[in-house]
């Protein structure tokens, strides 16, 4: 719902018409002059229940309902740190299961807070010079 007022009138209306949700869709289309029906009738529907659950029909901080919160704790910035620091040759994925967070987290800590660079490659292996002749052929 975009509105308080819309959503104060669809409970006031869903009660006042012995519970009825396609009552309060009809109703809620004429009132605010809609062409179409109202909300759908799940829509009234939650909005009962979340004002069953919390005597509110404002937006609260249950279920999806604002911005995510941040997995980037201290202490989880701490068990990254420690857990590159035994062994700065773990991948990421071995971190993340270790720390207990999603994949991507731990990309975003070793990147932001550690300063680390994942994808640079550390150990190089030293061609021979055969195998560089090798090369070379099949390019002929």
């Amino acid at each position: 719902m975009s509105n308080i007022f819309e959503c104060i009138f669809i409970v006031r209306t869903y009660y006042s018409n012995n519970n009825s949700p396609i009552v309060t869709q009809r109703k809620f289309a004429t009132e605010f002059k809609l062409k179409t029906t109202g909300p759908s009738v799940s829509t009234i529907n939650s909005l009962i229940q979340k004002f069953e659950r919390t005597g509110s029909v404002c937006d609260s901080m249950f279920g999806n309902v604002g911005r995510p919160l941040s997995i980037k704790t201290p202490e989880k910035i701490e068990r990254a740190c420690q857990v590159f620091e035994r062994s700065p040759r773990t991948s990421i994925r071995k971190a993340a299961q270790q720390v207990g967070i999603k994949r991507e987290s731990v990309r975003h800590i070793i990147v932001a807070d550690l300063q680390l660079f994942p994808y640079k490659i550390q150990i190089h292996q030293r061609l021979s010079r055969r195998s560089v002749d090798l090369d070379y052929r099949r390019d002929d």
